[in-house]
C-alpha cells in the first residue's frame, strides 16, 4: 500500500480487507453446513431466536445481544440433543467481529445465521451419534451381552466366577442402559470440545490476520 495514501484510501483498504475476512468466515460457514444446519428446523430456530433478542425490531443485533441469542439458541437445542455445550463469550465476540461484513458493529439475520452455522456444526455430530446409538449401538450391545452370558453358562470353567456374576448382571437391559449413559456423554463432550476449540482457532486466526 502507498505510504502516502490519504485517510480515505486507508479507510477504503481497511474496509475491503474486513470484507475479505468476513467472506472467508462465510465460506467457513458454508463448509460447516450439514443436513441439520441446512434444515428448515435449524433456520426457524435461528430466526425465532434472532427475533426474540431484537427488541427494537431493527433486524440487527449487537455483540451483547448476539451472545444472549447464542445462549438462547443452545437452550433450545438442548431439546434436540439433550446437552449442547455453548461457546465462550470470547469466541462469540471474535466471530461477531469477523462476520460483520459492513463493520457496523451489529449483525443482521443473515450474518447471525452464518455465525450460528459455524458454532452449531457440532450439533450434527451429536444428532448422528445419538441416532446411531438409539438404532444401532444399543441393540448391538444388548445382543452381544446376551450371547456372552449364554456362552458363560455353556463354558463357565474358562471364566472366573466373579466375572460370570458381573456379566450375568449386565444381561439386565436397565444395567446396560446405565452403563451406556455413562459412556455416551463423555463421547459427546469430546465432540463439543473439539468443535468449540476449532471455532476458537478460527476466531483467533481471523483476529491475528486483522491485526497485521
Amino acid at each position: 500500500m502507498d505510504e502516502w495514501a490519504s485517510p480515505e484510501q486507508l479507510a477504503s483498504e481497511a474496509f475491503r480487507a474486513g470484507q475479505v475476512r468476513a467472506l472467508e468466515l462465510k465460506k467457513k460457514a458454508k463448509s460447516a453446513l450439514t443436513s441439520f444446519t441446512q434444515s428448515e428446523r435449524f433456520k426457524k430456530l435461528c430466526r425465532k431466536t434472532f427475533d426474540e433478542v431484537d427488541f427494537d425490531h431493527s433486524n440487527c443485533v449487537d455483540t451483547k445481544e448476539v451472545y444472549c441469542a447464542v445462549l438462547l439458541l443452545y437452550l433450545k437445542l438442548v431439546k434436540i440433543v439433550n446437552t449442547a455445550k455453548p461457546p465462550s463469550k470470547h469466541v462469540i465476540e471474535r466471530l461477531v467481529h469477523e462476520v460483520d461484513i459492513d463493520k457496523t458493529g451489529v449483525l443482521n439475520y443473515e450474518e447471525f445465521l452464518s455465525l450460528a452455522t459455524v458454532l452449531c456444526k457440532n450439533v450434527a455430530g451429536r444428532v448422528g451419534i445419538e441416532a446411531a446409538w438409539k438404532f444401532i449401538g444399543g441393540p448391538l450391545i444388548a445382543m452381544a451381552t446376551v450371547h456372552l452370558v449364554d456362552y458363560m453358562y455353556d463354558a463357565p470353567a474358562f471364566i472366573p466366577n466373579f466375572l460370570v456374576q458381573v456379566f450375568i448382571s449386565l444381561r439386565n437391559p436397565i444395567v446396560v442402559s446405565v452403563v451406556s449413559a455413562l459412556i455416551i456423554p463423555a463421547l459427546l463432550e469430546r465432540i463439543d470440545t473439539a468443535a468449540l476449540t476449532e471455532a476458537d482457532i478460527v476466531a483467533e486466526s481471523k483476529g491475528s490476520t486483522g491485526r497485521k
